[in-house]
């Protein structure tokens, strides 16, 4: 298990619990939910030149993260620490469509350094309708 597991579940259960507040979502949701997760990896410093070049990205840099962390043990994480905010759904059971990726900062729904952006849609039940 990582050493930064628990750090992580807690920013995120924390970042849920704000974000749902300031939206004025107070209830979490009760039926199916998608969820859609995109994770920003930090590039390491061999993937930049040095001296000058400090800054520069190398023409050998990938394009994507395509190493550890593994994606279904990010989103893992990340779906128990929504669930532990008691604000988001009441249980990861519900999440009927998933959608994760891992990218570096610059790419589609990226922060700087590293972090994720999630969002949470519920969907009505197709036997309800």
């Amino acid at each position: 298990m990582s050493p930064h597991l628990k750090t992580w579940r807690e920013a995120v259960k924390q970042s849920a619990i704000d974000a749902c507040r300031s939206a004025g979502h107070v209830e979490p949701f009760q039926g199916p939910v998608v969820v859609e997760v995109t994770f920003t990896i930090a590039r390491p410093g061999a993937h930049f030149g040095t001296g000058r070049n400090a800054m520069t990205l190398k023409p050998s840099a990938p394009g994507w993260p395509s190493k550890t962390p593994d994606l279904d043990k990010l989103i893992r994480s990340t779906l128990d620490a929504l669930t532990a905010s008691g604000v988001v759904y009441r249980d990861d059971a519900q999440v009927v469509e998933l959608t994760g990726r891992k990218v570096y900062p610059g790419g589609l729904d990226s922060v700087e350094g590293s972090g994720a952006v999630v969002r949470v849609q519920a969907v009505s039940d197709p036997t309800q309708d």
